[in-house]
């Protein structure tokens, strides 16, 4: 075979491997099916035909190896992605052969490299093209204010530990207080991870490696391994910085090492403190119990806010001193004088303590820095590349809702990118940029907060997960026949249950996601799945609003809320009276543009919206066609009320989508109708 042959065979070939390999490894991965197994059976079709004709037999039986285990793909019901991972061990074979070629002609031995680079590079002629080398990793530099978080959470985990300890030690039969201790010590491996303290991160490890094995004993546990793990316990508050112990710098590793070869052994019952005592920890120092307390949350008030408050609360006083005065009668006032000083003060007060509640307010991108570094940690220890999109960060929540999702949010971030991101050589052969995406959205509503996390990793598949629960013993045979996806992506709540094919750092012990289902559920929310084979998967996180973390959203149950729009401060005096008195409350705005920025200030979300039609800056009409564009208000209802008549002005206010058209002035009657519409 001459060297201008074999370069012709070589180029056919790239392609056409290319092709076939990509197809492949998408179905291995759990997505396609017959369309991509049937072009890799063309491709490899292709240069069979070529082969014969060039007279490389060997080659030739290669592919006809891949064509068979190809007409396997399609004729058996076994899962396509095992064997489609055969088939491309066989391809891997012709390329071999095909390697082999130039060799033989003694002077193409350059087109090996080139054949290797054309197969593998055009997988991922789809994606933009990567840069040469990649580009050095963002550095996260601990400020104090993060580790004063990281301590602050680290606080209530080992006093949780301790309580639950102190439980065991009462009742050394009590699962729940050992998963709780389990359940502590894991998130503390993960933040102690995060901010950078790998020494306390190892030890929670170890603690962890021993809970899981007294887990699956479902025994009592013995007052040796109690004192162990109270001993490591203290020691990573040492570490921290919380606990003022010699025990910092004590080397556990041999104690944890005796206690889980007496488990291996079975003698596990009668360990002893002997192991402690030849170990220099002395005698048993009981643990003492400590009531799990939240840490007291810290808020940062900008000198803005805290000057508004100041003068709002100077004005309120003042009003105090006339409402005084004018009880007094010194100066002759009229008894409505007072009603008319008393009213504003009370609406004073009221913006007073709208103002306060904001202060408990925080940027939810305040925890960005946070979740980044989640991502970037584990990132380095899977040897996996994601970045973290944050979108809605200017979304002001309250602080105790986000000290709350912290942790919830970290253990899906890392659950994506252990779980969900692919390695990057495998994103480049399947035509995706080598750095996975993992994005958090906050979206903001009347009764409470939505967070979506999502990335763009592998996806779940429900049939792995289901054979896994089998296995476990979480369902049985009937169940997993008749369970639909929807119900077996929800399986992965479920304590123990994990598809890591090893225990790892991150991942292989079933915890982190039945820690967010819980979490969530704490706090009265619910938690959803969406996931799409070798196109990612998506959790979508509903958190209420309730209780002292928005007293105007509980209030607006109880009545609800009028948006009055008119430029005239008397009409909206008025109006404001009339809807007072048949039970609303009130807030206005003295143009359209006025209004709209209140409507997305966040603050407020009107039950009903009374405007006038004729207003400077902006007016009636352009202020509906704004208000009913977004999606957030078009379905509140609008009443124009206007000096202006006529059917034309009246058919344009219905072609706008308002619910009613009102003649001015308004009264008693008026305003019943347009309350009609609330619940219309």
């Amino acid at each position: 075979m001459t060297p201008d042959t074999v370069h012709k065979l070589l180029e056919e070939a790239e392609p056409l491997l290319a092709s076939a390999r990509s197809g492949l490894l998408i179905v291995a991965q759990g997505g396609g099916g017959t369309t991509e197994i049937a072009e890799a059976a063309r491709c490899l079709r292709d240069l069979k035909q070529s082969a014969k004709q060039l007279g490389e037999s060997v080659l030739v039986s290669r592919i006809d190896a891949c064509e068979a285990a190809l007409d396997g793909l399609f004729t058996t019901r076994t899962p396509l992605g095992d064997t489609a991972y055969s088939v491309l061990d066989l391809i891997a074979g012709v390329e071999a052969e095909l390697l082999d070629i130039p060799l033989r002609t003694g002077d193409l031995a350059s087109e090996m490299e080139q054949l290797l680079d054309s197969s593998f590079g055009g997988l991922d002629n789809k994606s933009e093209p990567e840069p040469p080398a990649p580009a050095p990793e963002e550095q996260f530099e601990l400020d104090e204010e993060t580790l004063d978080i990281f301590r602050s959470e680290a606080e209530g985990l080992l006093a949780n530990i301790s309580a639950h300890l102190s439980e065991l030690s009462s009742s050394p039969g009590d699962q729940t207080a050992l998963w709780e201790i389990r359940r502590n010590a894991h998130t503390f491996k993960g933040s102690a991870g995060i901010v950078g303290l790998a020494e306390a991160s190892r030890l929670a490890h170890r603690m962890e490696d021993l809970l899981d094995r007294m887990v699956e004993l479902r025994s009592e546990t013995p007052a040796a391994v109690i004192e162990l793990l109270g001993t490591a316990a203290r020691q990573m508050g040492a570490i921290v910085g919380l606990e003022s112990s010699g025990e910092a710098h004590a080397d556990l590793g041999p104690e944890f090492d005796a206690v889980l070869k007496a488990i291996d052994s079975g003698t596990y019952k009668t360990i002893g403190e002997r192991a402690f005592a030849a170990n220099g920890h002395g005698q048993r120092r009981p643990t003492e119990p400590k009531t799990p307390k939240r840490p007291n949350p810290i808020v940062r008030v900008s000198l803005d806010r805290l000057d508004e408050l100041i003068r709002l609360s100077g004005e309120l006083a003042e009003y105090h001193r006339t409402i005084l005065s004018l009880m007094s009668g010194e100066d002759g006032s009229a008894p409505q004088d007072i009603g008319t000083v008393t009213a504003a003060a009370a609406k004073l007060g009221f913006e007073l303590g709208t103002r306060l509640r904001g202060v408990r307010m925080q940027r939810f991108g305040t925890i960005e820095t946070r979740l980044n570094r989640a991502v970037h940690v584990t990132c380095q220890e899977e040897s996996k590349r994601a970045a973290l999109k944050l979108l809605n960060g200017d979304i002001e929540v309250d602080t105790l809702l986000i000290d709350d999702l912290v942790e919830p949010l970290i253990h899906l971030l890392k659950n994506a990118v252990v779980h969900g991101i692919e390695p990057p050589e495998t994103r480049r052969l399947i035509g995706k940029p080598e750095k996975g995406t993992v994005q958090v959205r906050i979206e903001q509503s009347p009764d409470g907060v939505r967070l979506i996390v999502n990335d763009d990793g592998r996806g779940l598949s429900p049939d792995r997960i289901k054979a896994k629960a089998l296995a476990d013993g979480a369902i049985t045979a009937e169940q997993a026949a008749s369970m639909s996806d929807k119900s077996a992506l929800e399986l992965i709540f479920n304590k123990g249950l994990t598809t890591a094919e090893s225990l790892s750092l991150n991942a292989g012990r079933g915890i982190g996601m039945s820690i967010v289902k819980q979490s969530i559920e704490r706090l009265g929310g619910s938690i959803r799945i969406r996931s799409t084979p070798n196109r990612g998967t998506e959790f979508i996180l509903k958190i209420p609003v309730k209780g002292e973390v928005s007293e105007t959203a509980v209030v607006s149950r109880a009545k609800p809320l009028v948006l009055l729009v008119d430029d005239s401060a008397t009409v909206r005096r008025a109006s404001s009276k009339l809807f007072d008195k048949a039970g609303f409350r009130t807030i206005d705005a003295s143009n359209g543009a006025e209004a709209i920025e209140l409507l997305y200030s966040g603050k407020w979300h009107p039950d009903l919206i009374v405007s006038d039609v004729e207003m400077p800056v902006m007016d009636g009409w352009e202020f509906v066609e704004t208000a009913k564009a977004s999606e957030t208000f078009a379905a509140v209802p609008v009443v124009l009320v206007t000096s202006l008549s006529g059917d034309d002005l009246r058919l344009r206010a219905f072609e706008l989508g308002c619910a009613d058209f009102i003649q001015k002035p308004l009264d008693t009657a008026k305003v019943s109708r347009i309350c009609s519409y609330l619940t219309a």
